[in-house]
């Protein structure tokens, strides 16, 4: 239907594009590798929208560009990341509802039209408020998170002398780090799942 309401309003950017730009956020909790940082900042200056998608605060001007340099200034404060990360998961989930509702939508015709609007809007209502719900869920999580880690680098501030142990405790916190990222992973396949649990539903 050509006049499908979409989710996401970004229209230079695809799923593919998130979930790699995802991915390299989640190497470089690995790594910091400016390397990971080149390939994030090349993708996302290719895609404009994305800048106020990902860092409407810190990159207001269109014509900015995002540099290794700058990147790693904003990816300083680890919550930068992690709102960075869970907003391209949110956009992420809008994209991919908008391509599962198309293709509902798309095996309804001609005497089926109606039948077919009323499929829409009720998977549109379905994924918004679902969207709705996890981004209210990853910024309460990431808050929560946040104040834990913050707490814990405050308590590996004391054994900084001992260089071993301080480096393995750091690496220990970004462990947990990846493991709060790929839980959001998780949130959005749930996201997925129940849209399509929905659509079924629909059809009985």
């Amino acid at each position: 239907m050509e006049n499908q309401k979409k989710l996401s309003k970004l229209q230079d950017v695809n799923s593919d594009d998130i979930q790699e730009i995802s991915l390299q956020m989640k190497e470089y909790v690995k790594n910091e590798s400016d390397t990971v940082l080149q390939v994030i900042a090349d993708k996302v200056n290719n895609r404009p929208g994305l800048l106020g998608i990902l860092f409407p605060n810190s990159v207001q001007r269109e014509q900015s560009k995002l540099t290794v340099q700058k990147m790693q200034n904003l990816f300083k404060s680890q919550d930068a990341l992690l709102k960075a990360y869970t907003d391209s998961q949110i956009e992420l989930a809008k994209k991919q509802a908008d391509a599962f509702i198309t293709s509902e939508v798309m095996k309804y015709e001609g005497e089926l039209k109606r039948r077919a609007m009323i499929i829409q809007e009720d998977l549109t209502g379905q994924a918004q408020s679902g969207i709705n719900e996890m981004t209210s869920v990853f910024a309460v999580s990431r808050e929560t998170y946040m104040e834990k880690r913050n707490k814990q680098l405050q308590t590996a501030e004391k054994y900084k002398n001992d260089e071993y142990g301080y480096k393995a405790f750091i690496k220990s916190l970004n462990n947990e780090l990846d493991v709060f990222m790929s839980t959001i992973d998780k949130l959005l396949g749930g996201f997925i799942n129940a849209l399509e649990k929905k659509a079924n539903s629909l059809k009985d």
